[in-house]
């Protein structure tokens, strides 16, 4: 089966016409503007969703979201294979993190966040995406 990346990057191709010309760089305003209110109704359709307890409509907002998400980068010109190595990268990084609540965080409920713990270093994507 191929990867949700790899499937992202195919929709994005055959529908919407994104070409991987081997350069990586920023959406036009265009698509940067389109993708943003994209993104803003799926997290609208989850919030909406959980207000209602339905939970494949929960499910099919967070899968949208992924799928737009991974539209955004496939329109930055990444590739479905530089998003897994990207998406691992990110990965290890959060796995250093440690449970416990930010207090920067506008939220007072007590569900577990995670946090940086002292020392932490952020995951490094410029190699992956530029090829340095």
């Amino acid at each position: 089966m191929k990867s949700v990346f790899k499937q992202v990057e195919e929709f994005n191709k055959e529908i919407i016409g994104v070409t991987l010309d081997g350069g990586v760089k920023l959406m036009n305003s265009d698509d940067f503007m389109l993708s943003s209110v994209q993104l803003h109704e799926e997290i609208a359709e989850f919030e909406a969703a959980y207000e209602n307890q339905d939970l494949p409509e929960v499910i099919d907002a967070m899968i949208d979201l992924i799928y737009f998400a991974a539209g955004v980068c496939t329109k930055t010109g990444v590739s479905a294979e530089k998003m897994e190595e990207a998406f691992r990268t990110v990965h290890n990084a959060n796995m250093t993190k440690k449970a416990g609540k930010k207090a920067e965080r506008d939220y007072d409920g007590d569900a577990t966040d995670a946090m940086k713990p002292q020392g932490w270093k952020a995951p490094v994507l410029e190699d992956i995406l530029y090829g340095k």
